[in-house]
């Protein structure tokens, strides 16, 4: 018995009692296991993704003084969020490794359905190239420790949160009623794309979201708009392609195959912003300003908060590709398999009396 028993036991029940006999047991809701580096705003971006929470938006209750993980059930899915004992620069060694065990010990058909990972768009705008490829390098070896432990290729879906701290994001992106239906700003791959051909998909992607935010941040500058609101939305332009290069070097190590290990089957992508704010930081090209003399603003002036909703990634792209993951048939479910053990025992008692006669 792992330590992880008693907690996925407690999420078992949790999930028989929201869905009453429902003949999946076990299966009957699509289960994810949230990556991400602690204070990447995982838990913000689970309450983020538009789902409804019959059940309560807060974590299941382990009444235990620190569990290990964070379990969260809204209305379709469940998410496993490890703490920093799991992931994290100070998790404990085979942590990880115990809880892939013992999901595979209480789901064994399919132990997860997915990985979430979460990455920080203000964290990678802070970072240096170095600092972008450790961290891109440290989640990596998360994702495939948990795809090796469960020995499948399991999707990853990555979610880009914090994008509302990049300078000029509630111009650029100012809400109105007409936004309400609009495409989520993301991707998703098609589920045939080789393995070795999905990092150059990844960055036709990018680029393709790329001109998406160009098109937006260009609308505001030809608009009607105060001077220092189509300001702030070109400045917005120049901090946003900043951030996208970073990304795709970020999605680059993370997607890329090698000759020693099978890469992250990354499935699709989504940037947005789980607590809206206004973008009140101007980080591009700051140190080369500062080395002039000049000093950052303090407040940028927007006055109300963007949108960037991360909405329809449950419906449009998890639950749809839920069935992804190689599922385990068991033997009783396996009719081919029950055929042909009947039919051997059948054959096996029918050699014995012609035996015994």
């Amino acid at each position: 018995m792992t330590a992880f028993a008693y907690e996925l036991a407690t999420l078992l029940r949790a999930q028989e009692q929201a869905r009453v006999g429902d003949p999946e047991g076990a299966y009957a809701m699509p289960w994810y296991l949230v990556i991400g580096t602690p204070g990447s705003g995982r838990t913000t971006a689970i309450k983020a993704l538009s789902m409804s929470w019959p059940y309560g938006d807060t974590a299941i209750p382990m009444n235990l003084p620190e569990p290990l993980c964070t379990y969260w059930m809204p209305e379709k899915a469940v998410f496993i969020e490890p703490e920093s004992v799991v992931l994290g620069p100070g998790r404990t060694h085979g942590k990880l490794q115990e809880l892939c065990n013992e999901l595979k010990d209480k789901r064994p058909r399919e132990p997860i359905d997915g990985m979430v990972l979460v990455v920080s768009a203000q964290q990678l705008a802070d970072s240096t190239d170095e600092n972008i490829e450790e961290l891109a390098k440290e989640l990596r070896r998360y994702l495939i420790e948990v795809a090796q432990a469960l020995a499948a290729d399991v999707p990853v879906y990555v979610v880009v949160t914090a994008y509302d701290s990049l300078w000029g994001f509630g111009d650029a992106f100012k809400w109105t009623p007409e936004r309400r239906d609009e495409e989520p700003w993301g991707f998703a791959l098609r589920p045939d794309v080789a393995p070795a051909e999905i990092p150059d998909h990844v960055k036709q992607q990018l680029e393709g979201l790329g001109a998406r935010i160009e098109s937006m941040c260009f609308a505001k500058l030809s608009g009607e708009e105060p001077a220092d609101v189509r300001s702030r939305a070109f400045q917005h332009l120049l901090e946003a392609r900043d951030l996208l290069r970073k990304l795709g070097d970020f999605m680059h190590i993370i997607a890329m195959a090698n000759s020693f290990e099978r890469a992250p089957w990354v499935r699709a992508l989504v940037l947005g912003s789980g607590t809206p704010g206004t973008g009140n930081r101007l980080r591009y090209h700051m140190a080369e300003l500062t080395s002039l003399g000049l000093q950052t603003p303090a407040e940028s002036g927007t006055q109300q908060p963007g949108g960037m909703p991360m909405h329809a990634l449950i419906d449009a792209v998890l639950l749809p590709e839920r069935d992804l993951v190689p599922t385990r048939v068991r033997w009783r479910d396996d009719i081919l398999l029950l055929i042909l053990l009947i039919g051997g025992i059948l054959a096996w008692i029918a050699l014995a009396v012609l035996a015994l006669t």
